[in-house]
């Protein structure tokens, strides 16, 4: 799911596990957290308190920030340790030891298995 919050006044608050979107004159709503992917932020005018803003990052759903017109203007991400960056350190570490090597040795055996059917597809 995601949280769409657009309007000036709108304010964004970290209540008991959910997120509260409140505006003037205007009904409360509120969406549980563990059931957010991201949380866009559209136009001027919204404010967004800082238990927000940690309990996104803590949880990994990421926060946008739109202009009226949808085009992106910035995001705030998770500064922790993302299955990506885990990715190249063991990439890295694996670098010197035998698994990198019997991994390295893996790749160029399918690069040319892939090549050589290719070749041999291209001919027909």
């Amino acid at each position: 799911m995601e949280l769409l919050v657009e309007g000036k006044g709108a304010f964004v608050g970290k209540h008991q596990g959910r997120l509260r979107v409140t505006r003037p004159q205007q009904s409360t709503i509120e969406m549980p957290i563990i059931h957010l992917k991201h949380v866009l932020i559209i136009g001027s005018g919204v404010s967004l308190s800082s238990d927000v803003v940690r309990v996104c990052s803590e949880e990994g759903i990421p926060i946008h920030f739109l202009d009226h017109r949808e085009t992106a203007i910035a995001g705030f991400y998770s500064a922790g340790l993302t299955g990506t960056v885990l990715t190249r350190r063991a990439q890295l570490l694996a670098y010197e030891t035998a698994v990198g090597v019997a991994i390295g040795k893996a790749f160029v055996t399918g690069k040319l298995t892939n090549q050589a059917n290719l070749l041999r597809y291209m001919a027909k």
